[in-house]
């Protein structure tokens, strides 16, 4: 039986929580801020499986750099996506820049991140 897919892309200025995000979902890890964790380049893509209601999905995160050096690449990597969920930091122009790259046709949510909160859900907005 074949799984249906589906693609998240994450974005979103650096260490901001996107990669932290997948790690918690796929190995439970409860931490906040992993000052360890290496910097993502270009993008990682990481699959998720479930079942639900007898049936398979796959959903594949792609986790796209938020480094000023690898922040080209971001745009491009949303295409065809899904759902873009985007993670804002303290830096506004950034935010705004981030935001502007999500075409009207794809839904989003935007994830509030601070370093000394839990990430909490914002806002959810469909643009169909």
């Amino acid at each position: 039986m074949q799984s249906t897919q589906f693609k998240v892309s994450l974005i979103g200025d650096t260490a901001t929580g996107k990669t932290s995000f997948i790690e918690n979902l796929l190995y439970g890890q409860s931490r906040i801020i992993t000052p360890s964790l290496r910097q993502t380049i270009g993008v990682d893509v990481t699959p998720f499986d479930y079942k639900y209601l007898g049936n398979r999905y796959r959903i594949n995160f792609w986790d796209c750099a938020g480094d000023s050096r690898y922040i080209g690449l971001g745009k491009g990597y949303i295409t065809n996506s899904n759902l873009v969920v985007l993670f804002n930091g303290y830096d506004t122009l950034k935010n705004q820049q981030f935001s502007e790259w999500i075409p009207s046709h794809i839904p989003h949510l935007v994830v509030n991140n601070a370093l000394d909160t839990h990430a909490i859900i914002t806002s959810i907005r469909n643009r169909l």
